[in-house]
């Protein structure tokens, strides 16, 4: 699921807390950073850019890309960016995350312009930061602003601002790097989950939870 559909479960009471991109224009729901990603760019082993060792927003527009699903956040805003720069890439073909993405740049389809996260080191690809701008992704958590909400999800948000404030870049810890802060009778405690990116929390009844269906935001 992307961060729409999420949006969506959200209004519909499927779901009390989720984790994706901002979205403009949805006056009942409250975002609050919680992460900043840094973006990158991703090439085959042996790439022009590879044997350079740096990249510049540029370069994208030199190269094949593989990019986002237009439909999830970071497609949106990476065509975003490229719209702003006057940017034009040719986009092959769009994955729905990282490890989809890394997957196709390992295997020389063409470079990618990626939020860093643990997936793509796991990947026999170059991983350069980009020259020319400090481009970073916030991922956001999200939930109904005047919605009733029982005290298990009112405690994983206060447990959330008391770990995660301000947003930060680190993706091992509190959330990501396999982990997550969740609070159970009043107690943090972590939870084992794929990364950030793969988190979306239902609440049945309290304190118990459950983690379900992997999103890319």
């Amino acid at each position: 699921l992307h961060t729409a559909p999420l949006i969506e479960g959200l209004k519909s009471e499927k779901y009390d807390i989720i984790f994706g991109s901002y979205v403009e224009n949805e006056p009942l729901v409250q975002f609050i950073p919680i992460i900043h990603q840094d973006m990158v760019i991703i090439t085959p082993w042996d790439h022009p850019l590879a044997r350079r060792g740096k990249a510049t927003l540029q370069d994208l527009a030199e190269y094949p890309v593989i990019g986002y699903d237009r439909t999830s956040g970071l497609g949106k805003y990476t065509r975003r960016l490229y719209g702003i720069h006057g940017l034009a890439p040719d986009i092959i073909c769009e994955s729905p995350d990282e490890n989809a993405i890394s997957a196709l740049v390992e295997e020389a389809f063409g470079i990618a312009l990626v939020a860093d996260v643990e997936e793509i080191h796991e990947r026999n690809v170059h991983i350069l930061k980009v020259e020319d701008e400090n481009l970073v992704h916030t991922v956001y958590m999200a939930y109904l602003k005047d919605r009733y909400m029982i005290p298990a999800v009112k405690n994983f948000i206060s447990c959330s601002f008391t770990h995660l404030s301000p947003p930060t870049k680190r993706i091992v810890g509190v959330f990501g790097g396999a982990r997550s802060i969740l609070k159970r009778n009043n107690e943090c405690q972590p939870a084992s989950v794929p990364c950030i990116r793969d988190l979306v929390l239902v609440y049945s009844t309290y304190p118990s939870f459950r983690v379900i269906h992997s999103h890319a935001v």
